[in-house]
């Protein structure tokens, strides 16, 4: 992707440029943890920048223009603390980051402000720093979970989904996924159909100290380029709803 969709990698006349025509941009949102023995500590930021960049990459290919970052590489992990490499930034110290990030990027000149979100464990600090923006400066901004954007409506932890995107996207970066066996969780509290709401399991023990779930053995390339087209193609169609609009919209919360 051209360097002047990227934030980081773009001089402040080419941000002040781009800002006379557009004002959207999307902030991907990962963390810095465990994804089994076979999948790199940044998955889950590689999967939010890859659906980022190539959404962007379509829409300006339309002529609108979209910039991307900047990447926010750390989230709330703590329930991988136990695997060696994982770091996490507690939920406050999250809170005020992107809080000051998106703050930094309203003070830019930046409208619509959308994080993509990579790990279930951001979700609370996410919300929790959308609610302070609204109350405090009246700034709307949108959260998105990349799993929301494809139809399988779920993803799973190292397993099959996120093996077949980085496969996809990092193929250099994965390594023996074909020998792992299928593994299930090992902890009996956790239940998707209940209304009861908990945090996230100590994922050691909830892996049996594999640090995945599902099969990846039964990721493929093409299922990952699959699972990027469908979820970038969804979060263009948004994108381009907010253009019509003039605003920010969503399921609220």
């Amino acid at each position: 992707m051209s360097s002047k969709f990227r934030l980081e990698e773009s001089s402040y006349r080419e941000v002040e440029v781009y800002l006379r025509s557009s004002r959207i941009v999307i902030v991907p949102v990962g963390s810095f943890e465990a994804h089994g023995p076979h999948l790199p500590l940044s998955t889950d930021t590689l999967i939010a920048e890859s659906i980022a960049e190539l959404a962007a990459k379509k829409l300006n290919d339309r002529g609108v223009k979209v910039m991307v970052g900047p990447t926010i590489p750390l989230g709330c992990s703590g329930e991988h603390l136990h695997f060696p490499g994982t770091l996490s930034l507690s939920p406050e110290i999250m809170i005020n980051l992107i809080y000051q990030v998106c703050l930094s990027l309203h003070r830019s000149g930046f409208k619509h402000i959308i994080l993509l979100n990579g790990h279930g464990g951001n979700e609370a600090p996410l919300k929790a720093a959308a609610v302070k923006l609204r109350d405090e400066l009246g700034l709307i901004v949108a959260i998105i979970n990349w799993f929301e954007l494809i139809s399988e409506g779920k993803t799973d932890h190292a397993g099959p989904i996120e093996t077949s995107i980085i496969l996809s996207y990092k193929p250099k970066l994965v390594n023996e996924y074909w020998k792992l066996p299928s593994n299930k969780a090992r902890r009996g509290y956790v239940s998707f159909k209940q209304p009861a709401q908990i945090p996230l399991p100590d994922m050691w023990n909830h892996t049996d100290g594999l640090g995945y779930l599902g099969n990846p053995a039964s990721a493929s390339a093409e299922r990952g380029e699959s699972l990027i087209e469908e979820a970038s193609d969804r979060l263009v169609s948004y994108i381009l709803r907010v253009k019509s609009k003039g605003f920010l919209f969503g399921r609220i919360f």
